[in-house]
C-alpha cells in the first residue's frame, strides 16, 4: 500500500486482543477511491523458524470524503473554417454545354439537357452551395450531354420514298403491292418524327429498297383465239367486212356519183346549145 504507516500489535495467536490492546494493527495510507481491498499476510521469519500468521478480524473503517467538484467544461473549441467550395469544374463544363447546338439533336434528349443546363448555371451563381451539390450539378449535366441523340439525316429517306410513292400498285400482285404500302407508310411516319434517330432512318429505307425489289408483275391476260367475231344479225356464209374495206367502198361510191353528175351537166348543157341554134334559124 503506497505512503502506507503502519502501527502493529503482537498478540497470541491462542487468544483474541485484549480490551486495552485493541487487538488492530493499523494502517494509515494516502486516500484512495476503490471498491475492493485485498489482504496479503506474509509470515516472519527468524533463524530459521516460520512463525504462524493468522488473522482472526479485519476492519475496515472509510471515511467520509468530500465530493469532488464538476470539472470545469472546457471552453468551446474555435469552429473549424468552412472549407473553400470549388466551382472551377461547373465552370468549365458549363462553358462546353454552351457549345451545343439545339438544331443538331432530338426534342426529347434536348429537353433534359437543357434542364440540367439550367441547374447548373443555378448552383454556380448561389454563393451558399455546397461543394455536394456543385459535383452534383456537374455530373448531371455532363450526363445529360453525353446522352443528346442527334437527328437522323432522312435524305436517302425521301430519295427512296419518293421512288415507292411513285410505283403503281395495280400492274402488281396484291401480297406484294400490299408489302410496299406498309413500307411507304411506315416510312412517312419516320420522316415526320422530330425524335427519330439514325438508326430509325436507316430501318425505313431498307424495307423501302425490300418491299419494292421484291415487287411481283401481275400475270399478262391470255389471248383469244377468234378477234373476229359475226354481227349478231349476219346471215351466215357471209364474210365480216373490215374497216379498210369499207373505207374503200366509201371511196369508190364517192368517185362514181362524182362522175355521173359531170355527165349529166354535160347533157344539158348540149341540150341548150342545140335550142338555141334552131330559135336562130327560124
Amino acid at each position: 500500500m503506497e505512503n502506507a504507516q503502519y502501527s502493529t500489535v503482537r498478540n497470541s495467536p491462542a487468544s483474541r486482543a485484549s480490551d486495552d490492546a485493541q487487538g488492530w494493527s493499523v494502517a494509515t495510507f494516502t486516500p484512495v477511491k476503490t471498491t475492493s481491498l485485498r489482504l496479503v499476510l506474509d509470515p516472519p521469519t527468524a533463524e530459521g523458524v516460520t512463525f504462524g500468521l493468522a488473522v482472526a478480524e479485519w476492519g475496515v473503517h472509510a471515511a467520509e470524503s468530500t465530493p469532488d467538484p464538476e470539472p470545469t467544461p472546457d471552453p468551446d473549441p474555435t469552429p473549424d473554417p468552412e472549407p473553400s467550395v470549388g466551382k472551377s469544374r461547373l465552370e468549365s463544363a458549363i462553358n462546353a454545354a454552351g457549345s451545343v447546338q439545339q438544331a443538331n439533336f432530338t426534342p426529347n434528349s434536348w429537353k433534359a439537357f437543357s434542364e440540367a443546363m439550367g441547374n447548373a448555371q443555378k448552383v454556380y451563381a448561389d454563393e451558399s452551395a455546397t461543394q455536394d451539390q456543385v459535383d452534383a450539378a456537374i455530373k448531371q449535366l455532363e450526363e445529360a450531354q453525353q446522352t443528346l441523340v442527334k437527328k437522323a439525316d432522312t435524305t436517302e429517306l425521301k430519295t427512296v420514298l419518293d421512288q415507292a410513292q411513285g410505283v403503281s400498285g395495280d400492274l402488281y400482285t396484291e401480297a406484294s403491292a400490299k408489302k410496299l404500302a406498309e413500307a411507304v407508310d411506315a416510312a412517312s411516319k419516320v420522316l415526320n418524327d422530330e425524335n427519330a434517330t439514325q438508326a430509325d432512318a436507316d430501318a425505313a429505307v431498307k424495307q423501302l429498297t425490300e418491299a419494292i425489289a421484291g415487287l411481283e408483275l401481275k400475270p399478262a391476260p391470255k389471248p383469244d383465239d377468234d378477234k373476229t367475231d359475226p354481227k349478231p344479225n349476219a346471215k351466215p356464209g357471209n364474210k365480216p367486212v373490215s374497216k379498210s374495206e369499207v373505207s374503200a367502198a366509201i371511196s369508190s361510191t364517192g368517185s362514181n356519183v362524182i362522175g355521173i353528175a359531170v355527165v349529166g351537166m354535160i347533157v344539158l348543157l348540149t341540150g341548150a346549145a342545140i335550142m338555141l341554134t334552131r330559135r336562130n334559124r327560124d
